[in-house]
């Protein structure tokens, strides 16, 4: 009897064919399920503090600039090392943070406790004397919200947007369009603006607003979202193209313009018992469009509200999978810390680009090579790879060698206590693994088996993969089973 993997679906009964009650690194694709790529160091300089804020900025002749931001600094990526390209002494948190944005050839960065800053090649000055925590561009604007400036004074829900195709000129005026309002239809205060098409989408904590370029006097014209639905991560909010995907304070929506469409996901009770309510503000996200899995990082159980695990999924199988940087390591330097955002694009990543003759660690020994497969984005400039900062202050980028996985099935059985044998487990491939595969393609199955419903389960078998199929015999009325696959299978 064959049963297609219906996904990771830990809310779901288990006793439902296909459902993967449980798993470590397996990643959602089109058509079933593959094992995690190892996070690989890319070659970067730590920073000298703990990255807050990513991004890789793309100008209008298609050159990228990197930028990190820490609590008190903006950096550039200059070769393998760090440029400080900071204006003044900054003041950033992780729940005040960065925030980047493009607008032409100019980089626009905003954090609550500091004017609005720009950069055109070097480092960074004051664009205007208004403090934002959001910062976004479209349509000849740049628009932020939740200022604080002199003339208003401090108002979480304020937004501004600057003179037309001018984002040096904020001096309101019906001539150039620069102008600013209050969004106080609902409560609470702005906790994100972003684009959508040449919309703006505000996300208030239980409300949305979606705003449409109007042109003078109003320039934007707001409409309230009817329902109570709002973000409780502002970076966790997701551009797929047609959509906003993003975290909410009761399930993951889909938001298209019109209303947002929770997913009702079977992962949905599992990542809400699991993520520190405290910190949940700070999930956030990274995105690999080539196979659209987005990754949610979220702290669990944790003291120091670091993100220490991941929820993937893929938005066009919908399907959910998890990845784990540090499964199955002894230290904890691969924690995420952020991910690399393109900035005023759909998607995020970032590839350096090595060739061999500018690979950092050329003339040094095998061992000292990132542990990357020869056709990995990692080696092509034009390529955009996931990459995030770790714990450990380096970049990390999903390149590396398929690392180690495991799952656990779905209980197989009959609830009217009769027994029954289970013999065989025969995994189905996308492409069957070469016998002389290089490392070996190996499976490790272990069969769990209870006699009746009240009793607990118990180890009955441990087997590899052999001539394409696993032995293992055993007759219980339920019967669950545990795939193991090592670093570098598939």
């Amino acid at each position: 009897m064959r049963f297609d993997l219906k996904g990771f679906e830990p809310d779901t009964n288990n006793s439902t064919p296909g459902v993967i009650t449980s798993c470590e690194n397996l990643i959602p694709t089109l058509v079933g399920y593959k094992t995690a790529k190892d996070a690989a160091d890319v070659g970067m300089d730590a920073l000298d503090s703990d990255c807050i804020t990513a991004a890789v900025a793309e100008l209008l002749d298609g050159s990228r600039r990197l930028f990190a931001g820490t609590a008190d600094k903006i950096f550039e990526r200059s070769g393998t090392a760090w440029t400080d390209r900071s204006g003044s002494a900054y003041a950033a948190t992780k729940d005040s943070p960065w925030e980047f944005a493009q607008f032409g050839n100019s980089t626009i960065a905003a954090t609550a406790a500091n004017k609005i800053q720009r950069s055109t090649g070097a480092a960074f000055a004051d664009l205007v004397s208004i403090k934002a925590k959001h910062v976004c561009a479209t349509k000849g604007f740049v628009i932020i919200a939740g200022t604080d400036e002199a003339t208003y004074g401090k108002q979480d829900d304020r937004w501004w947007c600057s003179a037309l195709n001018n984002e040096t000129d904020w001096v309101p005026s019906i001539a150039t369009q620069c102008t600013t309002g209050r969004l106080i239809d609902s409560p609470g205060e702005i906790l994100a603006i972003k684009t959508l098409g040449q919309d703006l989408v505000v996300y208030k904590d239980s409300s949305i607003y979606v705003g449409r370029y109007s042109g003078p006097p109003g320039v934007w014209d707001w409409r309230l979202i009817p329902g109570r639905v709002g973000v409780a991560s502002p970076s966790s909010i997701l551009d797929i193209g047609n959509a906003h995907l993003f975290i909410g304070r009761e399930d993951l929506y889909l938001f298209d313009g019109n209303y947002p469409q929770a997913l009702n996901s079977p992962i949905k009770e599992w990542l809400y018992d699991r993520i520190d309510k405290p910190y949940m503000s700070r999930v956030t996200h990274m995105y690999d469009p080539y196979e659209a899995l987005v990754y949610f990082f979220y702290a669990a159980g944790s003291t120091d509200g670091i993100a220490n695990e991941c929820l993937v999924y893929n938005h066009k199988s919908n399907k959910f999978g998890r990845f784990n940087p540090i499964y199955g390591k002894a230290a904890d330097t691969t924690k995420f810390i952020t991910g690399l955002n393109f900035v005023g694009k759909t998607w995020d990543g970032w590839s350096p680009g090595y060739t061999w003759d500018t690979l950092p660690i050329v003339g040094k020994t095998w061992d000292d090579w990132p542990p990357v497969t020869y056709d990995s984005h990692y080696w092509s400039a034009s390529e955009r790879s996931p990459a995030y900062f770790a714990k450990d202050r380096k970049i990390y980028s999903l390149t590396g060698t398929p690392y180690k996985s495991k799952f656990e099935s779905w209980h197989v059985g009959s609830a009217n206590e009769k027994p029954s044998s289970f013999r065989r487990i025969r995994p189905v491939y996308k492409e069957i693994p070469h016998p002389d595969a290089v490392p070996a393609h190996t499976i490790t199955a272990s069969l769990y088996g209870k006699p009746a419903s009240r009793t607990d389960f118990t180890l009955r078998k441990t087997q590899d993969l052999k001539n394409g199929k696993i032995d293992v015999m055993s007759t219980a009325q339920w019967h669950y089973f545990k795939f193991d696959i090592p670093a570098g299978g598939r």
